[in-house]
């Protein structure tokens, strides 16, 4: 019974995996709480090392459904979050191109000339061109996420989701293949412990990105 407890209390976390359910998907973690009342401790909120009430096996049966849940979970926050910030980034490029074109508006030599005949009303002119300029890039680049305080832009969080969603599929398939087969492979704990590490990598990313 000790050796046991032992081998449970190296079962790969899955803390973040019940995180991310928690938040977005918390009927599909109160279904597996359900299906797996003996395994309470392993699907709560929190760093989860194991579980002394179940078996090792039956413990890493509990871990991959979690870990295919979770990813699965993920892969659709990303498919919901990929096409938003995506038309966020057309918004902030339009308006960096925007703010462009007032700043050349504001320095067109033409306002030289004018200026000649019409000094004050030009200079009044190009003064409002720069501060319209200003004003836009400085909304481009809220609308591009550059001012969070994690110091990200948008861009990073697209990129970064996609390849959240690359990984996750690539490790479904993974633990796919395992829950049919053998899950006895030591291999299967390093595919757990990825899954947890993109569960935690797409719910810091889609709050940042929010």
């Amino acid at each position: 019974m000790v050796q046991e407890e032992s081998i449970a209390t190296k079962l790969p976390r899955i803390n973040e995996i019940v995180w991310l359910l928690e938040k977005f998907d918390p009927d599909t973690l109160n279904a597996l709480r359900n299906q797996y009342p003996e395994a309470t401790g392993l699907l709560t909120k929190g760093i989860q090392m194991g579980g002394t009430s179940s078996q090792p096996a039956s413990a890493m049966k509990v871990l991959v459904a979690a870990a295919l849940k979770g990813l699965t979970s993920g892969v659709k926050i990303c498919e919901q979050s990929i096409p938003e910030i995506r038309r966020r980034l057309k918004r902030a490029n339009a308006l960096r191109f925007a703010s462009e074109v007032l700043t050349v508006l504001a320095g067109a030599s033409i306002f030289t000339v004018l200026a000649m005949d019409f000094g004050n009303i030009v200079r009044y002119i190009v003064a409002f061109f720069a501060l319209l300029g200003s004003l836009v890039a400085l909304a481009a680049s809220f609308v591009g996420g550059t001012f969070h305080s994690s110091g990200g832009s948008l861009f990073d969080y697209y990129k970064e989701l996609i390849d959240c969603q690359i990984d996750a599929k690539r490790i479904l398939q993974e633990l796919e293949i395992w829950k049919r087969s053998d899950l006895t492979d030591p291999s299967i704990d390093a595919a757990i412990k990825q899954s947890n590490e993109i569960c935690s990598r797409i719910l810091k990313t889609a709050n940042l990105a929010a």
